[in-house]
């Protein structure tokens, strides 16, 4: 399984927010800053596809073809339909977990839109807006991330301890961990499975 992190590509530009030309901040902004649904979108078609030949370069001018860089970061209401267009995947945008875990065990793949932190809730795995890729479901019911922004001692802050185990690359969470991250976006899951 492919794991990308968006940190490791502090000088690759991803030109967003471009409702905002005067945004200057995040209209040269890089991969760093707000390639987190980048990321997961290479990470969907390695999970998904016999033959993935979809890289962040390709990734990126998706964004681009389709206008999904209009706001910071990625919009996925207009990304997910044009990547699945491209690889010939189907999706649907739901708030609805057990549609998620439904995916993932008929092997699907899961784009997570975590909302951050707000009032009397501090965001597990962002304190602003963050993409990350949900790729299976444990017998436990622990639902295992691939986070585009891990860093060292990210879940250790006050407010995330004790809501996530890290295994290397993989980060495992309760189904009602991830469903209040993700609670004030809608959708704020993206199921993709194959044709």
């Amino acid at each position: 399984m492919k794991y990308l992190n968006q940190h490791r590509y502090p000088y690759m530009l991803y030109k967003c927010d471009t409702d905002h030309p005067d945004n200057e901040r995040l209209h040269n902004s890089t991969f760093y800053m707000t390639a987190c649904g980048l990321c997961c979108a290479v990470m969907v078609a390695d999970r998904l596809l016999i033959d993935p030949k979809f890289d962040l370069v390709d990734a990126l001018q998706l964004s681009y073809d389709c206008g999904a860089n209009h706001a910071p970061g990625t919009d996925y209401k207009l990304y997910a339909p044009a990547l699945c267009e491209k690889l010939g995947l189907r999706y649907e945008g739901t708030n609805d977990m057990a549609v998620v875990k439904r995916c993932l065990e008929t092997g699907g793949c899961v784009v997570a839109n975590s909302g951050g932190d707000r009032d009397g809730y501090t965001g597990v795995f962002t304190h602003g807006g963050h993409y990350i890729c949900v790729i299976s479901v444990r017998e436990d019911g622990k639902f295992c991330v691939l986070d585009p922004s891990q860093e060292p001692d990210k879940f250790d802050e006050p407010g995330r301890e004790g809501k996530v185990e890290v295994d290397g690359n993989f980060i495992y969470c309760d189904g009602a961990v991830l469903a209040k991250d993700c609670e004030n976006r809608d959708p704020g899951l993206w199921c993709f499975w194959r044709k």
